[in-house]
C-alpha cells in the first residue's frame, strides 16, 4: 500500500511537471513572432530574434546537461533552470526595441532551452523506475498547452504584455515542482536497467567510456528528428505572421495552437502500441513525410487548411518527439542520458531552429509567406528521401555482416 501511494505521488508530480513545462512555454513561444511584429520588428529581424533561443540551445544548454550528468544532481539543476527562466522572462518589461528584445530573449533562452531535455531525462528515467507509462505522463504537457495556449490567444488581443508575467509564474511553479521530486533523483543514481540490456558496443565500450550511443543508427534517428523539427519549427515561428497577413485576429493564433495541441492526445494514447509493432525509426520517417504535407496545407494561405495543418501536430511533432526520446533511452550508454537528450535538443531546439528562423525569415521577406512554406515543404521532402535511401543501404550492410 505504501509503495502504491509513493508511485501515485511520483506519477502526479511528473504529470504536473510536464504540464507546467508546456504551460509556461505556451505563454511565450506561440505568440513571440506576432508580438515582435506588432512592436514594429521587421520579418528578417524577427528571424534573427527567433534564432537567439536556438543558438543558446547549441552553446549553453549542453553545459546544463553535462552538469546534470556529471554531478547527478538532476533535480537541483532542473529546478535552477526553471527559476532562472522565470526571472529572465520578466526582463521583457524593462525596455523595447530590437536590441532590448535581443538581450532579453538571449538571457531567457540560456535557462529555458535546457528545461525540456532535462525534464525528459528525469521523466523517462522515473517512468522506468516506477513502471509508469511515459506517453501517459507526457499527456500532462499536451493538456496544459492546449488549455493555456487558447486562453493566451484571447489574452493576446487585449493585454499581450500579461503573457510574460503569466509565463514567469508558470516557471516559478515548475521550480517548486522540481524541488518536490523524489530525493533519489538528486543522488547521482545511474539510469536504471542498463545492466539488463544487451550491449551493442561501438567505439570503446559502454559504462564510463567514450561515446554516448550504442549503435550507429543514432545518425539516422537524429537526422530525421532534425529534419522534422526544421519544418515544425518554421511552421510554429511564422504561422502567427501568416494568420495576421490574411486578416485574422490574434485570438486565431491561440485557437490554431489549441487545435495542434489537442491533436497530440489521441497519438499519445496509441503511440506506445504502434511503436511496439512498427519500431521508432519507421515512425520517424512517417512523421517527416507528414511534416511535408502539413507545410503544403499551410502554404495555401486559407484558414481551413491552416486548421488541417495544425491538426497534424500529433502526426508530426508528437510522433517524432516520442520516438526520438524512446529510442535514445534504449540506445544510450550508462550515465549518458541527459547528454543524449541534450544532443537531441541541440539539433532540434538549436540547429533546426536557427536554420528555420534565420533562413526562413529571409525567404519570407524575399519571396513571401506562401512561397516560403512551399519551399520548406519541398526541402523537408528531399532531405527525408535522402535519409531513407541512406538508411536502406545501411540496413542492408548490417544484414550482410550479421
Amino acid at each position: 500500500m505504501e509503495r502504491e501511494r509513493s508511485t501515485r505521488s511520483v506519477a502526479v508530480n511528473l504529470f504536473a511537471i510536464n504540464a507546467f513545462v508546456y504551460i509556461a512555454m505556451s505563454m511565450y513561444s506561440p505568440y513571440l513572432s506576432a508580438f515582435l511584429t506588432s512592436e514594429g520588428i521587421k520579418p528578417s529581424q524577427v528571424g534573427i530574434l527567433l534564432a537567439i533561443g536556438p543558438f543558446a540551445a547549441l552553446v549553453i544548454q549542453p553545459l546544463w546537461a553535462r552538469l546534470s550528468d556529471s554531478t547527478g544532481k538532476r533535480r537541483l539543476v532542473f529546478s535552477l533552470v526553471a527559476l532562472g527562466a522565470s526571472m529572465m522572462m520578466l526582463t521583457t518589461y524593462v525596455g523595447e526595441g530590437f536590441w532590448h528584445y535581443f538581450l532579453t530573449i538571449f538571457m531567457y533562452s540560456c535557462f529555458a532551452n535546457a528545461i525540456i531535455p532535462l525534464s525528459d531525462a528525469i521523466l523517462v528515467s522515473e517512468a522506468h523506475k516506477y513502471h509508469l507509462n511515459y506517453s501517459t505522463l507526457r499527456l500532462g504537457g499536451t493538456i496544459g498547452w492546449t488549455i493555456t495556449v487558447y486562453l493566451g490567444g484571447l489574452l493576446m488581443n487585449k493585454h499581450p504584455n500579461y503573457l510574460f508575467a503569466l509565463g514567469s509564474l508558470g516557471y516559478l511553479i515548475l521550480f517548486i515542482l522540481g524541488l518536490c521530486l523524489p530525493k533519489h533523483v538528486d543522488e547521482g543514481e545511474r539510469d536504471i536497467m542498463h545492466h539488463q540490456r544487451k550491449k551493442v558496443v561501438v567505439g570503446k565500450g559502454t559504462s564510463g567510456e567514450k561515446g554516448i550511443f550504442k549503435s550507429k543508427e543514432f545518425i539516422f534517428v537524429l537526422g530525421l528528428a532534425f529534419i522534422s523539427q526544421l519544418g515544425v519549427n518554421f511552421n510554429a515561428s511564422f504561422l502567427g505572421m501568416y494568420v495576421l497577413q490574411i486578416g485574422k485576429a490574434q485570438s486565431t493564433i491561440g485557437l490554431l495552437n489549441a487545435v495542434s495541441s489537442f491533436s497530440e492526445i489521441p497519438i499519445l494514447i496509441l503511440i506506445s502500441r504502434i511503436v511496439k509493432k512498427t519500431g521508432p525509426v519507421k515512425m520517424l520517417f512517417f512523421a517527416c513525410f507528414m511534416v511535408v504535407l502539413r507545410l503544403f496545407f499551410v502554404s495555401r494561405g486559407m484558414l481551413p487548411l491552416f486548421i488541417c495543418g495544425q491538426a497534424m501536430q500529433g502526426l508530426t511533432y508528437m510522433i517524432e518527439h516520442f520516438c526520438s526520446v524512446s529510442w535514445l533511452y534504449d540506445n544510450v550508454k550508462e550515465g549518458k542520458l541527459s547528454q543524449a537528450q541534450s544532443i537531441l535538443a541541440m539539433l532540434q531546439l538549436g540547429l533546426a531552429s536557427i536554420l528555420g528562423n534565420i533562413f526562413g525569415g529571409r525567404i519570407v521577406e524575399s519571396l513571401g509567406l506562401k512561397t516560403a512554406f512551399t519551399t520548406i515543404s519541398a526541402s523537408v521532402c528531399a532531405l527525408t528521401l535522402v535519409i531513407l535511401l541512406s538508411y536502406t543501404i545501411y540496413k542492408r550492410n548490417v544484414s550482410k555482416r550479421g
